[in-house]
């Protein structure tokens, strides 16, 4: 998606550097998730307590950056920020608003060149505005398919992956390996319905957790662990 993005800015803006920055939500940062220019801007983000992230949330428009420096919020940035954005020659923020979360931003700067680039028209902004309300539910749509994707996947008690998923891949990884190894492990707990009767389902539950959280730890990168069924799980 952010790569057909890049394309039109790129085809359509070509005087125009054009940064995405995504939301991390982990973090809360904006992270440079693309670049028009492929050499540029790899590495920069904007942090998540920066003034800036919930003034353009509030205004949920784009700007012209010699606008926003007239504002009280950009005096209230860190100098580090304001340096580094003169140098990426901004001249326009365009917010990505999906609902009212601020998803992405597009930095727009002047290119290098003998003449100055000239500024945005109105119909420009307007187009652009429209093109991230189209950015916004392509992400939005991609977000939920992979939500929708992962909870088919996995089991929703543990987050492990479930027994359909997990026979799928070992059905996958048994082809690649038919003529080396492929380890498999079968791991389940004795006497757990007694324990359930004796100390309630809700402490089992919390058992089989704390139990597959530690299978993921000790399986790390270096294997896939799944629930394979009521007190059992199976490492590949």
């Amino acid at each position: 998606i952010l790569a057909l993005y890049q394309d039109f800015l790129q085809q359509n803006l070509p005087g125009k550097i054009a940064r995405v920055f995504l939301l991390d939500k982990n973090t809360g940062e904006y992270r440079v998730a693309g670049c028009t220019n492929a050499s540029l801007a790899w590495g920069d983000s904007i942090a998540a307590d920066s003034p800036l992230i919930p003034w353009l949330r509030e205004k949920g428009y784009g700007l012209r950056y010699v606008d926003f420096q007239h504002t009280r919020i950009y005096r209230s940035m860190w100098e580090k920020e304001k340096q580094r954005f003169a140098e990426m020659k901004v001249s326009f923020l365009l917010p990505v608003m999906e609902d009212q979360e601020l998803v992405a931003i597009t930095v727009f700067s002047d290119q290098e060149s003998e003449d100055r680039s000239r500024p945005f028209t109105a119909g420009e902004v307007a187009f652009l505005e429209s093109m991230a309300a189209v950015l916004s539910m392509a992400l939005k749509n991609a977000s939920l398919y992979t939500s929708l994707e992962n909870r088919a996947r996995r089991d929703s008690m543990t987050n492990l992956y479930n027994r359909s998923y997990f026979t799928e891949c070992v059905r996958r990884d048994f082809e690649l390996c038919r003529h080396s190894e492929l380890s498999l492990l079968l791991i389940s707990f004795d006497d757990f319905g007694l324990y359930n009767e004796l100390y309630g389902i809700q402490e089992g539950d919390s058992i089989l957790k704390k139990f597959a959280a530690q299978l993921e730890l000790l399986a790390g990168s270096r294997g896939m662990v799944a629930r394979y069924g009521g007190n059992a799980f199976a490492l590949s």
